[in-house]
């Protein structure tokens, strides 16, 4: 990700909207997730490996999607 890991946290947490239902039930964690990129960096494919409620869930996947990724280019 460009910049690092200090501008993919930093995007997360800009983007991310925490669901009212899961604070309101006091669901906390991580989600974590999988996922694949295409060669122009965008995420093509996502999959939960470890996740909270289905409201966090989704928008941790959401979020992921956003994400754009520098993919260095192979000499040919």
């Amino acid at each position: 990700y460009k910049g690092g890991d200090k501008a993919l946290s930093a995007f997360v947490s800009a983007n991310l909207q925490y669901p009212i239902q899961s604070r309101e039930h006091k669901i906390e964690g991580d989600v974590h997730i999988r996922y694949d990129i295409n060669h122009k960096g965008d995420v093509i494919e996502t999959k939960i490996i470890g996740g909270l409620d289905d409201l966090c869930n989704e928008e941790a996947v959401r979020v992921v999607k956003m994400l754009k990724f520098t993919v260095p280019k192979t000499p040919r």
